[in-house]
């Protein structure tokens, strides 16, 4: 019988290590395909210049220079630091149009690489707080097969990294509130930390995480005190944690940052003092020492007092967060997709110049819901119906809350609030966060599906397998690129960005055939072509006289957006200066166009010059 077991035992995992090889195997497939052939924005100052410094200010003399940006971005030098073994000088290749391709390819490879094994380490976290195999790995497969967050991790971008470390903070977290198991500790801290190192905006979690413990207490205490559970310990054992989460994040910060030594106000400002946190984490601590006075001074009188004025039907209140969520999902899907518009479907496009204040007349719900346009459209169908699903039955009370599900839910609705308040635009970028989470939460709506009385008995690798042909065909549809993937529910003439890149590498391969391609001269709005462009280029919109005479100029949807917005903002100027890119689009017929995603107003042009 125990050689029956064994063989069994061995014969499951044997399917299941199947499984994560053919998620592989897509991965780098499609992730390694067309690796070297785009350049997207600031990923020439990381190569050439960013990278390169952070290694080479390591000593205390050079400290200072280990602030490479603005995001900090930290965690981006650290990662594909490792390409300076065998990349001996990319501040002089990265001009150099033979070298730059293999030195893309190189700098871009490490991030590639440990984006698809840091996913164990996310699937192990998964697996801890569900203790469940089909949602971890269904979660794994949907985040890995995810057009956006495969196109994101072929990018040399803090944000290629962010949504990682995040999705690890939040996980470490919960993880530990739900085992108490002293490794998550040690855990949390260091991806808090490596998060902050990657994007300053993570200071979202200082008092995201407070709130996930004040929830936590919510719903447990009264099971605490049923069980006659030592109520105290429990509050200030997890006090602790949340404090040594947030001082060992500052410390991990710190030394990866060591510029903070040199000026103290660095720190400040990069940290605690980021943005609207000066104002916000006082006001944590406070309360959170306060929660930790009453556990040991006053045996949580003042804490269980509040408590008792809780209705004991209290987590019913987070039936709320799915319905918000669903209900935004359809309304902008509909809004889309009619003609009964709630929002205007044409000034999101604004999002592109990184300006909001076309919705500075708007009601706050009318914001919410520009904020979740870019989201939404460029998550797959599949995560979005298993979304609405779980959402749906969560708010019938068909089936329970899980307190993971409540804080992923939480999470994202406080995360656009955030953005909302800032007065920050939602892009696919700026909401990368996001993407992890709602694969998740579509896993948990997977598992609920084919839990049902009529669907329990399909095997779940079938399942498996049908949830990676069909993330398959996403891939497919979009590549090679997948970070301008649209799902099929936003109508063709409409967008969520410019190309970002995509597209400048086959414009230019376009032009480099041409007869003396090397003495051609040709105006471009586009970063992502000059690099791969044999001949000269100039970018500036306004013309100046000492240029040579232009032969070729190649428009791109993001250049266009930016040429409108300078143009209203000097009137005068874009009439007599600027190049003449309207006149151009409107009356002339290009010479080569491509259009990212068949979506015509995601276009690369190339015309000659008159």
């Amino acid at each position: 019988m125990l050689k029956i077991t064994s063989k069994n035992k061995a014969y499951k995992n044997i399917k299941f290590a199947f499984l994560f090889l053919i998620v592989y195997a897509i991965y780098f497939s499609f992730g390694l395909h067309h690796l070297s052939q785009f350049q997207t924005a600031d990923e020439h100052l990381w190569i050439g210049e960013r990278v390169y410094t952070y290694w080479h200010s390591l000593s205390p003399k050079n400290w200072s220079d280990t602030v490479l940006s603005d995001k900090p971005g930290i965690s981006t030098a650290l990662v594909s630091g490792i390409t300076l073994f065998w990349e001996k000088n990319p501040q002089k290749d990265i001009s150099n149009i033979l070298k730059v391709e293999s030195l893309y390819k190189s700098f871009r490879l490490p991030f590639l690489f440990f984006n698809a094994f840091f996913m164990l380490f996310i699937f192990w976290l998964i697996k801890k707080i569900t203790q469940n195999f089909w949602i971890s790995f269904w979660s794994f497969s949907l985040m890995l097969l995810s057009p956006i967050l495969l196109g994101i991790s072929q990018i040399i971008n803090p944000d290629s990294l962010f949504w990682l470390f995040s999705t690890a903070t939040l996980l470490s977290f919960i993880a530990y509130l739900e085992t108490e198991e002293k490794k998550f500790v040690v855990l949390a801290p260091i991806f808090l930390g490596l998060s902050l190192l990657t994007k300053f905006v993570s200071v979202i979690f200082f008092p995201f995480l407070f709130l996930t413990t004040l929830i936590f207490y919510l719903l447990n205490i009264p099971k605490w005190k049923a069980n006659k559970m030592p109520i105290d310990k429990k509050i200030i054992r997890i006090s602790i944690f949340y404090l040594t989460t947030i001082v060992g994040s500052l410390a991990v910060f710190s030394i990866f940052m060591p510029a903070v030594f040199i000026d103290k106000q660095l720190f400040f400002d990069y940290t605690i003092g980021y943005s609207s946190m000066k104002k916000i984490l006082p006001v944590i601590l406070i309360l959170q020492f306060f929660l930790i006075f009453d556990a040991t001074k006053l045996k949580n009188k003042l804490s269980l007092g509040i408590i008792n004025f809780i209705p004991k039907k209290f987590e019913d209140i987070f039936r709320f967060l799915p319905l918000l969520l669903s209900l935004t999902f359809i309304t902008v899907i509909i809004n889309w997709n009619t003609n009964l518009f709630f929002l205007n479907p044409e000034t999101i496009v604004q999002y592109a110049t990184r300006s909001s204040a076309f919705t500075k007349d708007s009601l706050f719900l009318e914001k919410l819901l520009y904020q979740f346009y870019s989201f939404i459209f460029s998550l797959t169908p599949l995560v979005i119906i298993f979304l609405l699903f779980v959402w749906i039955k969560q708010i019938f009370k068909k089936i329970n809350m899980t307190f993971t599900s409540i804080i992923i839910q939480l999470f994202i609705v406080v995360y656009y609030f955030a953005l909302i308040m800032e007065k920050l635009p939602s892009t696919v970028r700026y909401s990368i966060i996001l993407y992890p989470l709602a694969s998740i939460l579509a896993s948990f709506g997977l598992y609920e599906f084919f839990s049902h009385n009529k669907l329990k008995n399909i095997n779940k690798i079938y399942v498996s397998l049908a949830i990676i042909a069909i993330s398959f065909l996403s891939l497919w549809q979009i590549k090679p690129f997948y970070f301008s993937y649209i799902n099929s529910l936003l109508p063709e003439k409409y967008i969520l960005s410019g190309a970002w890149g995509y597209g400048g590498y086959e414009a230019a391969q376009f032009l480099n055939s041409l007869p003396d391609a090397k003495n051609l001269v040709v105006w471009s709005d586009y970063g992502g072509f000059s690099k791969f462009f044999q001949g000269t280029t100039y970018r500036r919109y306004i013309l100046k006289e000492e240029w040579k005479p232009v032969n070729y100029y190649v428009f791109t949807q993001q250049g266009k957006m930016m040429y409108d917005y300078w143009c209203n903002k000097r009137k005068n100027t874009c009439q007599r200066k600027y190049v003449p890119l309207n006149n151009f689009l409107e009356t002339k017929t290009p010479v080569w166009e491509m259009y990212i995603g068949g979506r015509p107003d995601n276009f690369i042009k190339i015309y000659k010059a008159e």
